[in-house]
């Protein structure tokens, strides 16, 4: 698994391997940074993505059915969280995102406190958090094919869902093009869609 981020101005890459071991290098020079972290948790391995965790440049590892956040520069152990939660930072808190029946659950990191309920129609597919503009949202499928975005902060709908999809939404992840945050999505169509979320969530 592989993922980049930037942290004050240095670009940096993020694996893990076969051998469970989280390393980091900083890419303009090519170097490591620290010595590589093992993870504690055994079983399969299925996501690894940048975080912010109180205030820190983190990386989330989704590992043996749990969810593992360590500090990108550090490497040290920050939190962990259940398998198929998604960590975030809303208003400087700490939160993790995380299915609850057909809707989505908000709740503290560190001391599982319920922050709101969403109510997104459907949660049985991925969820993915990140910002358009100032705001913290998460994405996660909706009904009827759909993907739908919500303001964290708030729980309110952004916009109307995302419709082009003709099969269940399986796969959602987060990239950003020149500032821009770009949503990619995978279905059971077999169809890959590649959405502008500062558009589509204003509208």
């Amino acid at each position: 698994m592989i993922t980049t981020t930037v942290v004050d101005g240095r670009p940096i890459v993020a694996t893990v391997g076969a051998d469970r071991l989280l390393r980091r290098w900083d890419l303009r020079s090519r170097t490591p940074i620290g010595d590589p972290v093992a993870l504690s948790a055994d079983g399969s391995m299925a996501g690894l993505a940048p975080v912010q965790v109180d205030g820190r440049h983190a990386l989330q590892v989704n590992v043996g059915g749990y969810v593992h956040v360590h500090d990108v520069q550090t490497g040290e152990h920050l939190a962990t969280s259940g398998s198929g939660n998604v960590i975030t930072e809303v208003n400087g808190r700490a939160v993790v995102v995380a299915r609850f029946g057909d809707n989505l659950r908000v709740t503290e990191l560190h001391t599982g406190a319920e922050v709101r309920q969403i109510e997104a129609g459907t949660a049985h597919g991925a969820i993915v958090t990140t910002a358009v503009g100032d705001v913290p949202v998460v994405v996660s499928d909706g009904e009827r094919n759909t993907i739908v975005i919500h303001d964290l902060t708030t729980g309110e709908r952004l916009g109307a869902p995302l419709t082009g999809h003709e099969a269940a939404v399986t796969t959602l992840g987060v990239t950003h093009l020149r500032g821009t945050p770009i949503l990619v999505s995978a279905a059971r169509d077999n169809a890959i869609r590649v959405w502008d979320l500062a558009v589509r969530a204003a509208r």
